[in-house]
């Protein structure tokens, strides 16, 4: 994806959005979106100053990760009519590629700072409310009514092909890698063994962490980059922030887990014996595959020679870390289990 052009750009916006006039003034790149090309759009929109995002594909010299935009666009429109989610209003796609050459996803703009970057300032007095505040955020995606999405996500007829599915995609990113990697296969049968009591099937971001919240100066939070949507087991999106707040912290789920269980519980109505420590550890593991799966898969072509991009280069790394972690987190789960009746959340679980 090239810069969009300020006038081209207008003029599809004026198009698509119940505008008379669209004047572009600003197209800025943003820096924070790795996989996608992201830029900031300002404009003057029938004489009131407004400002978009816009998100599309890279070149395919420099993707390291392969996603759907069709897919993502359905699911952003979707959340976007139903007026209570924690996204940023969808507005327009381009999916023809007439703007920049490929298909493109125009949103609004949400002045904002990451909930990373808000953790990092270690107000500790705040933690407690911030984890109720995120755990709502959770609840909403994961309370989205599954019929507003029909024919956009994929589904399974129960929880159990779900999970069978889940380890599957673990088994298959050991197949296809370009050597053998007997841990992956033990980490898949392990997983198949320990499998937690079933919880109700949702929508789930895909990717839930901290640098994908945005907190605006209110005190809002919104979800962003919506790529890895999907139709799962809710508790992968609480595994998945721990397991990148392991990595990057902090990670205020583990730090506040007793706060944030209890208000997702009673947010969602779950139960204890589905939402507790353990079983958000559980998923830390199981969550990983499509990240994982996708760095694997590029690490495989490089290895084959058969693409030329550096940047699987530099996510090689994260095989390393991911092996080092997993290797640590099924004897940290079994642990303790047997040696505590409500087990703890084992330290050294995630990458």
């Amino acid at each position: 994806m090239t810069a969009p052009d300020p006038r081209r750009l207008a003029a599809f916006l004026r198009e698509r959005l119940p505008a008379g006039d669209v004047t572009v003034t600003s197209v800025t790149p943003i820096a924070a979106g790795y996989s996608r090309a992201m830029y900031q759009v300002d404009a003057v929109v029938d004489g009131r100053i407004s400002s978009f995002v816009t998100r599309g594909d890279p070149p395919p010299e420099k993707a390291v990760i392969d996603t759907d935009r069709d897919q993502e666009w359905a699911v952003l429109r979707a959340l976007t009519r139903a007026g209570d989610k924690p996204v940023a209003p969808a507005r327009c796609y381009d999916a023809d590629g007439i703007v920049s050459g490929t298909k493109m996803i125009v949103s609004d703009f949400v002045e904002s700072e990451t909930l990373r970057t808000v953790l990092g300032r270690r107000d500790l007095e705040a933690r407690p409310e911030q984890a109720r505040r995120l755990a709502g955020v959770a609840a909403a995606i994961h309370g989205t009514d599954l019929r507003t999405l029909a024919g956009t996500l994929p589904g399974y007829p129960d929880w159990d092909a779900y999970l069978d599915a889940r380890v599957q995609q673990w088994r298959d990113i050991e197949r296809n890698h370009a050597e053998s990697d007997p841990f992956i296969r033990y980490l898949a049968a392990w997983l198949d063994e320990h499998r937690p009591p079933p919880a109700p099937l949702t929508l789930v971001h895909g990717d839930f962490h901290a640098g994908n919240i945005l907190v605006s100066p209110d005190g809002k939070l919104t979800a962003v980059d919506w790529e890895f949507s999907r139709i799962a087991d809710p508790r992968e999106d609480l595994g998945w922030f721990t397991a990148i707040g392991a990595s990057m912290p902090p990670d205020l789920v583990s730090e506040e887990i007793d706060v944030f269980c209890a208000e997702y519980r009673e947010l969602t109505g779950l139960g204890a014996d589905l939402i507790n420590p353990w079983t958000i550890s559980y998923f830390q593991i199981l969550s990983g595959a499509n990240l994982f799966g996708g760095v694997m898969a590029q690490a495989s072509s490089l290895a084959r020679g058969e693409v030329r991009n550096v940047k699987p280069i530099y996510v090689t790394g994260f095989i390393v870390t991911g092996h080092q972690a997993w290797f640590h987190g099924p004897q940290s789960l079994e642990s303790a289990l047997r040696s505590a009746p409500e087990p703890t959340l084992g330290a050294g679980v995630a990458p």
